[in-house]
């Protein structure tokens, strides 16, 4: 509890269960650094980081120093098992009076940081912003980035478990392609199958001829025909963290522009994979393959963002297609990445994607989706 005791619209706190504590205090320490007295996170995969719990609605409160607080629905908390104490409120106005309650007990004017997400409501950030008048508020991208990009024991079991999931899923994708399905109805059996094999997430992107040079991960009515590039993307989350992985399949034999275009991807690949390495930056990476794509004369297509971080989230830092400035950051040890991301097109050929999920170990690169590379000629 903050010094004082919580008071003015933040008693009745209850508490109960265990969570992985140790990642508060870590974020603790990084708020020191950053001149922040209190986080506020409302992104639902940064409370899950924080708490272990997959909740929308709850609101985590973290002062630099002291006991953090979690603010519940009324109609959650008797489902809450957690150790950090637990707050309820009847409507978001009560949420937001607590997190100014909590707020003022840090001092007349604390600095503020809010940890939100893509999935965020604005409206969230507004009211945030709305309910702490005249106090400093920031993002908290930079405390997050440095807590999630390393990843833990338990982190790294959940990663492993999903990166198989992935290559049971691709497995399955290829045994159930044939003549005269279209790819929503293959997508739609993967995606199935995926969650009886215990996933809580799976989204499946089956992208065929003329549609495979799209860099969206969609499937659509579309029959998919002989001879044509099935780009095939699977995302699947274990315990909340993803692992993603694409291959290229064809019905019968691909053709030699194919052929050629994924031969390329590969040297694309394999450039990434060496290239990354604790102490490194994505952008020696992104360099590798965007070189490589010129050289074989497919770089007027191609869009960059090769790599970008997994975790929790499917696409989170270092994410240097949103975010530039992650090219510069070092690579950790146990940081998650997935590398082939982007797409490499040839109107006369199709698409190609090889994506791999991997986890950067101090001499090595773990690849968590391993599975052949080759072309699946069906």
């Amino acid at each position: 509890m903050v010094p004082g005791g919580i008071k003015d619209g933040t008693e009745g706190v209850i508490g109960a269960g265990k969570a992985p504590l140790y990642r508060i205090e870590r974020a603790q320490q990084l708020m020191q650094r950053e001149g922040v007295d209190l986080l506020v996170v409302v992104g639902s995969e940064s409370y899950r980081y924080f708490t272990g719990e997959a909740r929308e609605r709850a609101c985590l409160l973290i002062p630099q120093q002291g006991d953090a607080a979690l603010l519940l629905p009324e109609s959650e908390i008797h489902s809450y098992g957690g150790e950090i104490k637990a707050l309820p409120y009847a409507a978001l106005p009560q949420m937001l009076s607590q997190v100014n309650a909590f707020a003022s007990r840090l001092g007349s004017k604390p600095r503020v940081a809010v940890i939100a997400e893509a999935s965020t409501p604005l409206y969230m950030v507004e009211h945030l912003a709305n309910a702490l008048p005249g106090f400093e508020i920031k993002v908290a991208r930079r405390i997050i980035t440095a807590l999630r990009m390393h990843k833990d024991a338990a982190e790294i079991r959940a990663l492993r478990q999903a990166g198989k999931l992935a290559k049971e899923g691709m497995s399955h994708a290829i045994e159930q392609l044939r003549q005269g399905t279209t790819e929503a109805l293959l997508a739609a059996e993967v995606e199935c199958y995926l969650r009886r094999q215990g996933a809580e997430f799976a989204r499946v992107g089956v992208n065929s001829g003329e549609r495979s040079t799209s860099p969206e991960r969609t499937a659509t009515g579309k029959k998919i025909n002989k001879h044509e590039a099935v780009v095939i993307s699977i995302s699947v989350a274990w315990e909340g963290y993803f692992a993603e992985m694409s291959r290229v399949a064809t019905l019968g034999s691909a053709g030699e522009e194919l052929h050629r275009l994924h031969g390329v991807y590969l040297k694309m690949l394999d450039s990434a994979l060496e290239a990354l390495k604790p102490k490194a930056k994505v952008m020696e990476a992104e360099k590798q393959a965007t070189f490589l794509a010129y050289e074989h004369g497919y770089g007027e297509l191609y869009p960059g963002g090769f790599i970008h971080g997994i975790g929790l989230g499917v696409q989170e830092a270092p994410y240097y297609e949103a975010y530039p400035e992650d090219a510069l950051l070092e690579l950790d040890a146990n940081a998650s990445l997935a590398v082939g991301h982007a797409l490499l097109a040839s109107p006369s050929a199709g698409g190609v994607r090889i994506e791999e999920t991997v986890l950067l170990r101090d001499s090595r690169i773990e690849v968590l989706t391993r599975f052949p590379r080759d072309i699946a000629e069906v």
